[in-house]
């Protein structure tokens, strides 16, 4: 009885919950640029669900841990310098072709290296014995995802570029036209 009720409750819901999905879809354009949606929710949510295994895995304070938390820290401080050499990188101009391909092959490599110092902490509660270790790996690769995502600012910094180089490339239109390889 209580299912069948839980059936009509959700059916009578239905309507009003597409509504509701099209008028957040609306307002996507306007949310692309918060920091919260910067850094697209899967990888957020991978990175974030590995603490949960992790848990049962160590504790949270193992007690000698040595080097890999320095080596975390150094590894996260390098890949976010890396991330902001990727961001200041210019992109060709030459053909739609050429500045798609680049701008899509750039975002891959920061993204790579934006995950960088959350792997490396997954690795350090291994060896090093403390689950505390990968949260600090998590917070440089969040700031490395969140640096690398392609947020409509982004491409509009990335647009004012191009148009100060000369030719009248859109890249926007290029990313939409230039079909992937």
């Amino acid at each position: 009885m209580v299912a069948v009720a839980a059936r009509a409750l959700a059916a009578l819901d239905r309507p009003r919950r597409l509504c509701n999905e099209a008028q957040s879809e609306s307002r996507a354009d306007e949310r692309a640029d918060s920091p919260s949606e910067r850094v697209p929710r899967p990888h957020r949510r991978a990175l974030l669900l590995f603490v949960v295994p992790l848990s049962f895995i160590g504790p949270w304070d193992g007690g000698d841990e040595r080097w890999v938390p320095w080596a975390v820290v150094a590894i996260g401080i390098i890949s976010l310098a890396y991330l902001a050499r990727i961001r200041r990188r210019s992109l060709p101009t030459t053909s739609p072709e050429a500045l798609a391909r680049h701008y899509r092959a750039l975002f891959f490599i920061g993204l790579s290296a934006g995950a960088d110092a959350a792997l490396l902490g997954f690795i350090g509660v291994f060896l090093g014995g403390s689950l505390w270790i990968y949260l600090v790996g998590l917070a440089f690769g969040l700031v490395g995802l969140w640096m690398i995502a392609p947020t409509r600012s982004d491409i509009e910094r990335r647009q004012r570029e191009i148009t100060a180089a000369g030719p009248p490339l859109s890249l926007l239109d290029a990313l939409i036209s230039v079909p992937w390889p």
